[in-house]
């Protein structure tokens, strides 16, 4: 065939952060392998590559069970900057092939992030955890496809598929190589046209992988829709009809079945442990951030592990950036006078100015209370505007500009201090409408989806979900919140057990509701 001819989507599911560097395991093996690059031993990476770089992190005290050649590492260093450059990974994909010399196309199967997680008898782990860290070790109870009911197919995954001549299946585990292709939804439905073109057969393919993975065999599948719901397990009828459901009932001592609710085996425990990170210092316009957490953490002696969430109060951070104003720089306007009066305890002027400076839209005016839009989307009392712990007497505290950004800048530097992969949640106090009390709810984020979307799974009844979104973020900020008490001098936690969805792409942002969706605006 000619090369220019084929098209090949290729698997993200695999892909990895490692040493800051997205790593893409199976992308990279194709480009190689059609660049004529690859190394035949291995099976992966590039020929003749060598390892000093590796070597040299080992003595540092780094990991290095993933192994990256030194030559290796200039694919990953040029994705990787691309990326943060504002490209999407189909993008570097096709410009690393026509670097390599590649005709063929390459396209992911998404530009989304997708992850797949193997769950054993030993626990949940990363792919390439469960696969090079762990060569493969523990009975598999299910594959876990994460974040795929919210990825769309990559730009011309679909239209290739639209205009094939045929399908190829390469030879590969069709658990954890084909499935979290087919996870994406469009991907799972798009038809080819009709022809007599060459059609493969998957018992095929998982005839002769399946030893790759050690568990139940052929009838341990990621389900369609895929992610966190688990495996789904065939029923084929029998050949009087009846299905393996009403027979496992119908016949003494038959193996348990999950399709009816009383039957289903209870989803895997979620065991959430809330740290909290004393001895942070006060924190001033200026300050190193990154570096007074990380050594709080270090002198804490509670370490970081893969996949924690680290919780840090809006407070440290605004003051941090010298997000703060003082009250001597301000001058009231009228308007803010006369809201200054209204006020319980009447208060100051120009702080109730400084709350009209962070304000988009004042949503509400009554009993003394201010309720706006602030211009990050947030709908809160004053703005966010804080006076207590401050730097100082007459200096407010406002929120951060950019707090998914800050997030962000936390976590690049705590995963490298720390030489593991976690997410970053900034929190603020909000109070609820309707209800009393104040809760913490995430501002800025990192690292993490902060939306758990269960649309397309189904409750115990078999009923599917079709508007369950979960605010995760928040549910970890409030969680934190329990540990992080304003008059504890505790400013940060870590929040360790949390079942999400990695990802670069992250934003508590996505928390803000669209206004044609906003039933009370």
């Amino acid at each position: 065939m000619e090369p220019r001819r084929l098209t090949v989507i290729g698997n993200t599911g695999d892909d990895e952060q490692f040493f800051g560097l997205h790593v893409a395991p199976d992308l990279d093996t194709v480009l190689y392998t059609l660049a004529g690059r690859a190394d035949p031993v291995r099976g992966w990476g590039l020929e003749r590559d060598s390892f000093a770089c590796l070597g040299a992190l080992g003595r540092l005290g780094e990991p290095t069970w993933f192994a990256l050649g030194d030559r290796d590492l200039a694919t990953h260093l040029f994705r990787t900057a691309r990326l943060r450059a504002g490209w999407r990974l189909s993008r570097v994909t096709a410009a690393l092939a026509r670097l390599h010399g590649v005709t063929t196309r390459i396209i992911p199967m998404t530009d989304d992030p997708v992850r797949t997680f193997v769950h054993t008898d030993r626990g949940r782990h990363a792919f390439q955890d469960y696969l090079v860290r762990r060569r493969a070790r523990g009975r598999v109870r299910r594959i876990e496809v994460a974040g795929t009911p919210r990825a769309r197919p990559a730009p011309g995954v679909l239209a290739a598929l639209a205009a094939t001549d045929a399908i190829v299946i390469a030879p590969s585990n069709p658990l954890v190589s084909i499935g979290p292709i087919l996870a994406v939804a469009p991907i799972r439905r798009a038809r080819p046209p009709a022809s007599d073109a060459p059609r493969t057969r998957a018992r095929s393919v998982a005839r002769r992988c399946r030893p790759a993975l050690s568990g139940p065999g052929r009838r341990l599948r990621p389900r369609p829709g895929g992610c966190r719901v688990g495996i789904a397990r065939r029923s084929p009828r029998f050949p009087d009809g009846r299905h393996r459901h009403a027979a496992r009932h119908a016949r003494p001592g038959g193996a348990p079945c999950r399709r009816r609710p009383a039957c289903a085996r209870p989803a895997t425990p979620m065991t959430i442990a809330v740290i909290p990170v004393p001895g942070l210092p006060m924190v001033r316009p200026g300050d190193d951030l990154p570096r007074l957490l990380g050594d709080a953490i270090a002198e804490a002696r509670v370490g970081l592990k893969e996949h924690d969430v680290v919780v840090v109060c809006q407070k440290v951070v605004s003051k941090a950036e010298g997000a703060v104003v003082s009250l001597d720089d301000v001058v009231a306007s009228p308007f803010a006078e006369r809201l200054a009066a209204q006020t319980e305890g009447g208060k100051d002027p120009r702080a109730m100015e400084v709350v009209l400076r962070e304000t988009k839209r004042i949503v509400r005016m009554d009993h003394g209370h201010v309720i706006v839009e602030t211009r990050h989307g947030w709908v809160c009392a004053n703005a966010g505007v804080d006076e207590s712990n401050g730097v100082a007497p007459g200096v407010l505290t406002l929120l951060p500009r950019d707090a998914d950004a800050s997030a962000e800048r936390l976590r690049e530097a705590l995963a490298s201090r720390f030489g593991v992969e976690l997410a970053v949640v900034v929190t603020d106090t909000f109070g609820r409408p309707w209800r009393e009390g104040l809760v913490e709810v995430a501002l800025g984020c990192a690292g993490m989806d902060p939306l758990l979307d269960l649309r397309g799974r189904d409750d115990l009844s078999g009923r599917t979900l079709h508007h369950t979104v979960v605010a995760l973020a928040d549910e970890v900020a409030a969680a934190a919140g329990l540990v992080m008490e304003k008059d504890s001098g505790v400013a940060a936690a870590i929040v360790r057990g949390v079942r999400y969805t990695p990802g670069r792409r992250g934003a508590a942002s996505a928390f803000v509701r669209r206004p044609e969706f906003d039933l009370f605006r």
